[in-house]
Order: structure tokens, then sequence, then C-alpha cells
């Protein structure tokens, strides 16, 4: 019988115990100030959704990559092509599920984008893309370049690059443009 008494005795301790563990770890962190937001998890990193950082950008394109997209306007018909900038690779590439590490793929397609994708008016099948040089010889870039035109050739979509500020007159662009079978 006062073996019983001990087991109930230990039980009951370690039930309470048990309650004030729990209560500790539910009991939100005094040292963090409370705000008057909802606190959400992102990434890992907390935040109070009421009270943000971001400011709407005066545009979504650089200097540079407004004059090519105005060059490109003039150039191409616009019952022909359409020009979307600033697309994601994995927009308009896929990744075979079957290869061999298919999520690393993937990967870094989703994280790359290029300056304009153009695009049939109609079906918007990727028809090539214009990247913007604007000097930078970075090798981070470089490598980033190195990758995109390699993923590009792969997948069957020539790559354009101009160069800022050297960029051709319209019948240059024709011209480049025309050295890739793709008619304007």
């Amino acid at each position: 019988m006062g073996q019983f008494i001990l087991a109930v005795i230990g039980f009951i301790l370690l039930k309470l115990l048990w309650d004030i563990y729990k209560e500790k770890i539910s009991e939100p962190r005094k040292n963090k100030p409370q705000k008057g937001g909802k606190v959400i998890d992102v990434s890992e990193a907390w935040i109070d959704i009421n009270n943000l950082p971001y400011t709407k950008k005066t545009s979504i394109l650089s200097a540079a990559e407004k004059d090519v997209y105005n060059l490109l306007n003039k150039t191409l018909p616009a019952d022909n092509f359409k020009i979307f900038p600033k697309v994601r690779l994995s927009d308009f590439m896929q990744v075979d599920p079957h290869v061999q590490n298919s999520p690393e793929y993937v990967k870094r397609i989703n994280s790359k984008s290029v300056d304009f994708l153009i695009c049939h008016f109609e079906s918007l099948e990727p028809l090539f893309i214009v990247q913007v040089h604007e000097g930078s010889n970075a090798k981070k870039e470089q490598i980033a370049e190195n990758f995109l035109e390699k993923a590009a050739k792969t997948a069957g979509i020539p790559v354009l690059t101009l160069n800022f500020p050297h960029l051709p007159s319209t019948q240059g662009l024709i011209r480049k443009i025309k050295e890739y079978d793709i008619n304007i």
C-alpha cells in the first residue's frame, strides 16, 4: 500500500512539473516589446504586419532598361510582339521532372530573371530574351549571365544583349533580331 501512495504522489509531482513547463513555454517573451499588430512568421523572421517598411518605386525599370524598353516598343510591331519586362526564368522555362536533382535546377531558374522577354503577340510563345548590359564586370554578374545564356540556349531561346549606353538604332536592332531568324 505504501508503494501505491508513493506512485500516486510521484505521478502528481510529474504532472505539476509538466504543467509548469508547458506554461513557461507558452508564455510570450517578456524581453520583447509587444506591438498592437498581428505578428506573422515570414522566412524565419518575425515581422509586425501593421508596421511594414514598403514603399512604391517610381518605376519597375532602371533608366537604362527604360531606354531599351522604348527602343523595343519603337522597333517591334505591336501586332506581332509582346514585350514583358523582368520575367523569371521559371515563368517561361521548365525542368524535366525526371532529371536527377530537378529541385535544384528549378531553384536556380526560380531565382533568376531576364530584363525583357519578347513573345509572340497571340500565342505568347517566348521568342527571344533581351538583356541590358550596363557595363558592370562583377564576377557574380558574369556568372549569372553565363548561366542565363546556357539555360536559354538549352531551352532554344536566343539571348540578345544590348550594351547601355551604346544602344543600336532602330534599324540596327532589327538587323540584330533578324540574325536569330525572327521576322519583323
